[in-house]
């Protein structure tokens, strides 16, 4: 699992202390540590967790963001997030596919990039975007329509660009109990093979707390679909145990 940063600036990588256990672990498994776990526990090296840059939303144009992400690349970091589908229409989801143009070109093949739409796109708005950037290498693009249920098998399957799920998740777990066999239920409609999902965003502070992420989490990557972990306006302590999820 990957951490996802929600400011412009965030640092290269976070680790855990050596001899801590994941925070998800312990959820999971009921971990309450021992002496003799303490021990093998103590002697395994630090968890390092992979956190993404998010390219600040006054980049407008496809010059200020690839000047951005050559600085965040330079600054160490291997995953740039770029919010997207904040223009009009198709001009602006054209737009956007030339910003993601422009970024892949300063940064070259092997800096991940992933885009999110935050559902702001309709059908075409989504398709004008993803055709265009279907060569890119994208990682992925996060909830790039706004009807996901209706749109986004034709979505995949016309662009075949990789989708994130993130307010889809959070509608799905409403209500939900019954910790991963619960989780795994709720979410199975959104692991339909034709939309492509290859990553949910995970969000403890919006999801109910951390056994709820944990057990998306252990659903997801049961279909071997990836689990990010993200954070919403959280303060250092709140990132920190977000990086032990992660972890």
């Amino acid at each position: 699992a990957s951490s996802s940063s929600s400011s412009s600036s965030s640092s290269a990588s976070s680790s855990s202390a050596p001899g801590a256990t994941p925070l998800a672990r312990m959820l999971l498994l009921g971990y309450r540590g021992s002496k003799s776990n303490a021990s093998d526990a103590a002697s395994t090296t630090p968890t390092t967790v992979e956190i993404n840059a998010l390219i600040a939303d006054d980049a407008t144009s496809p010059e200020a963001a690839a000047a951005e992400a050559v600085a965040l690349v330079a600054a160490g970091h291997r995953c740039l997030k770029v919010k997207v589908a904040r223009g009009h229409g198709t001009y602006g989801a054209r737009d956007d596919a030339a910003k993601i143009a422009a970024i892949r070109a300063a940064v070259g093949p092997d800096v991940a990039i992933r885009a999110d739409a935050n559902r702001r796109w309709n059908l075409n708005e989504a398709l004008t975007f993803g055709l265009q950037v279907a060569d890119l290498g994208l990682q992925y693009v996060e909830e790039p329509v706004a009807d996901p249920m209706a749109d986004l098998a034709a979505f995949h399957c016309t662009t075949g660009v990789p989708v994130a799920l993130d307010e889809s998740v959070d509608e799905a777990l409403r209500g939900c109990v019954g910790g991963a066999a619960g989780a795994a239920a709720a979410l199975a409609e959104l692991f339909e093979p034709t939309f492509g999902v290859t990553a949910l965003v995970l969000k403890p502070s919006v999801l109910g707390g951390f056994e709820a992420c944990a057990a998306a989490a252990a659903a997801a990557r049961s279909c071997g679909i990836a689990a990010v972990v993200s954070s919403v306006f959280d303060s250092g302590v709140g990132v920190a145990a977000c990086a032990h999820l992660a972890a």
